[in-house]
């Protein structure tokens, strides 16, 4: 007789990762939480990766607890950088980006330079079509993300389509979209084969300082993310989302609390969201398989 599910198991999530940085504590206990609550994928930060000791090691810790990282985000400053940081600019891509691929993971996620502002727009293509290069012998992607020096995600989207390289996409922060009050409706501008990487969270209210990221669901734009999401399926795209969190109170709490809320969110998305039927357990995915 074949036994069934284990009713005590979490249902595994394929299409939807976690930010790893979200929780708080030692880094094998945020591992530990993340895999008991089900998810399987996460998206790591270069300051995650490095106090552990390598690209090696934590991809051994990642294995051992069946997960993998979906993308590594680093912020290199390397687009628009002044001829006498060109060298070291350059060095700490190729180191970064060897350490992505050693790390399994697919995606580099490159938050727009401070440099990119004070330089012309031809500076910028040109470099971030370097990067996109440099990328393709290890076949990476690179996804161009928002970040205080550039709050825009559509300008960032204006750079992705002047570089114009088949490996370099964009990386949509719904907080940031909800932050600087985006209209849902210029998500029509994407195109969604051009997302490589798409996080979700939604925003406390904002008491006169920027607003926190939280769990989506937990905080004010609830509405207004889910209509963003629908936007995003609507347009067609069919990616993987990824669950964060920047509330300085949220890493307080236990890694496991933290990870089942963001697994909470996780089931909002799927069901409420995107309307999916509830699958067998430990088979819960968001999107059909190509």
């Amino acid at each position: 007789m074949t036994r069934g599910a284990d009713p005590m198991k979490p249902a595994l999530v394929h299409d939807v990762g976690l930010e790893l940085h979200a929780l708080g504590g030692p880094w094998a206990q945020r591992l530990r939480a993340a895999q008991q609550a089900g998810f399987v994928q996460v998206t790591l930060r270069l300051d995650d990766v490095i106090p552990q000791g390598g690209a090696e090691v934590c991809a051994a810790q990642l294995r051992s607890h069946g997960l993998r990282g979906n993308a590594l985000l680093a912020p290199l400053d390397f687009e628009g950088a002044p001829p006498s940081a060109q060298r070291y600019r350059l060095d700490n891509a190729k180191d970064t980006l060897t350490l992505c691929r050693a790390l399994g993971s697919s995606t580099l996620i490159v938050p727009a330079s401070p440099y990119a502002a004070q330089v012309e727009p031809e500076a910028v293509r040109r470099d971030l079509r370097r990067l996109a290069l440099l990328a393709v012998p290890l076949r990476l992607r690179i996804a161009y993300a928002a970040s205080p020096s550039c709050a825009d995600e559509l300008q960032v989207w204006e750079r992705v389509c002047d570089a114009e390289m088949p490996n370099l996409g964009l990386a949509l922060n719904l907080a940031n979209w909800l932050r600087v009050g985006q209209p849902v409706e210029d998500l029509e501008m994407l195109d969604p084969d051009w997302l490589y990487w798409v996080g979700v969270a939604d925003l406390l209210p904002a008491d006169g300082a920027e607003a926190a990221s939280v769990w989506p669901g937990y905080g004010a734009h609830t509405p207004t993310l889910a209509a963003a999401l629908s936007a995003l399926h609507a347009l067609g795209y069919r990616g993987h989302y990824s669950l964060g969190s920047d509330d300085p109170c949220t890493r307080l709490l236990a890694p496991a609390t933290c990870a089942q809320r963001a697994m909470q969110a996780a089931q909002w998305l799927g069901n409420d969201v995107l309307k999916r039927s509830v699958p067998l357990p430990r088979h819960l995915r968001l999107r059909r398989p190509a």
